[in-house]
């Protein structure tokens, strides 16, 4: 008998169409609420720091997770340029804030406090500013996430946990 691999639902159509995208599963089941629960804890902390009696509402974290799903699914994957010349955008995000402001109805702030939480963990590997003329663009070069530990914790390629510093979870003052 011939093995054939079968796919759940629609799995398989959607994989014969070529317009998806891979994700690693522990993202979604370990890493996010690994962040959801740090978040929630150093903002208890700060909280009650300041000599509050109630801790009251916290702040919401979760669009992060709509975020790296957003800017992983705007990844460039031109290697190289018409002209044959390398493509520095490859890889990285190349949505503007102005596109991804409307999509995701987030604020430049919230942008940039969620782009701060993702890169702490690892789940954008860098950020750069560029320029194409007078146009400024932020771009975010997200990790396909290869390795994550148990307790929900991205692994550089040298086997470390890449383990935040807690500050990147609580309100900006700026």
């Amino acid at each position: 008998m011939e093995s054939k691999t079968i796919h759940p639902n629609d799995k398989a159509e959607a994989m014969a169409s070529e317009n998806y995208e891979i994700y690693k599963r522990e993202v979604i089941r370990l890493v996010f609420p690994r962040i959801f629960r740090e978040s929630n804890e150093a903002n208890t902390k700060a909280k009650l720091a300041t000599g509050a009696k109630k801790v009251g509402r916290l702040p919401e974290i979760r669009d992060v997770v709509a975020f790296y799903f957003y800017i992983l699914s705007y990844v460039n994957g031109q290697a190289y340029r018409e002209s044959g010349e390398p493509n520095e955008k490859y890889g990285a995000c190349f949505v503007s804030y102005k596109r991804i402001t409307e999509d995701l109805c987030m604020t430049k702030d919230r942008i940039k406090y969620l782009a701060d939480v993702l890169e702490a963990n690892g789940l954008i590997i860098r950020s750069v500013h560029y320029y194409e003329g007078a146009k400024r663009y932020k771009l975010y070069y997200p990790s396909w996430s290869p390795r994550v530990s148990d307790d929900g914790y991205l692994v550089n390629p040298d086997g470390e946990k890449i383990i935040p510093d807690q500050a990147v979870y609580l309100p900006r003052r700026d």
